[in-house]
């Protein structure tokens, strides 16, 4: 299972620790295709695809109360 995020025009809110130098930091912003630590300024491509995870009793969401959004199903 995975789903596949378009980079352009969405609003990323992302915390991340740099698998080369191991800072910590943050960023806000828009049009993330590309990252760059700032910290040692090493520069990584974003994924578009990312695993899901199914909410089951067993595996209950990480997060209480929020309403999921339901997706919209494709006309193809």
């Amino acid at each position: 299972m995975s789903t596949f995020i378009q980079w352009k025009g969405t609003n990323l809110c992302m915390d991340f620790t740099c698998p080369e130098c191991e800072v910590a930091s943050h960023l806000d912003g828009m049009f993330a295709h590309v990252i760059e630590c700032g910290n040692c300024h090493a520069q990584f491509q974003m994924p578009t695809d990312i695993p899901v995870r199914l909410i089951t009793p067993e595996h209950p969401a990480t997060y209480d109360g929020w309403e999921p959004k339901v997706t919209e199903l494709d006309e193809d």
